[in-house]
């Protein structure tokens, strides 16, 4: 008698509580993180764009201002090189996603797709190595010509 018992509410045990479980674990079904492709990849890109044009405006104010304005020795001598570090980090945050979106258009076999993030991902690494140019410029001179150049790529 107790080992039909024992029996039975293994039985019941393993009859019900998978059901419990899984009633617990219900989630929203999951969507292709891919389907809403381009527009939230648009939409981060342009942010960063948005934010890369804000700092070389900064970065032009930074060449274009005094050196007796600034208050620390060591950034009267290079006042740019804060703007183009700023600029390098939004570049390099640029790449990854450019990236991601060249390989996800290549998955789908979209040449459109591909040409245009291969195109922003060259445009993205000269634009880096301009800013690399500018932030180890190390007279005004060569930082005016260095950004005269960052102009251009960008």
């Amino acid at each position: 008698m107790k080992y039909s018992r024992v029996v039975i509410g293994w039985v019941v045990a393993v009859a019900i509580l998978p059901n419990v479980f899984a009633a617990e674990r219900r989630v929203a079904p999951k969507t292709n993180p891919s389907a809403a492709e381009p527009f939230p990849t648009f939409r981060m890109l342009d942010e960063k764009l948005t934010l890369l044009g804000n700092q070389q405006h900064s970065l032009q104010a930074a060449l274009d201002t005094n050196q007796s304005n600034s208050r620390f020795a060591g950034a009267a001598k290079r006042p740019w090189v804060v703007p183009a570090r700023a600029m390098l980090r939004t570049v390099v945050s640029i790449k990854p996603l450019v990236i991601r979106s060249e390989q996800l258009y290549r998955l789908r076999h979209r040449q459109f797709g591909i040409r245009m993030f291969s195109m922003l991902r060259t445009r993205a690494e000269a634009v880096g190595k301009n800013v690399v140019a500018v932030e180890r410029a190390r007279n005004r001179v060569a930082a005016e010509s260095a950004q005269r150049e960052l102009d251009k790529a960008v």
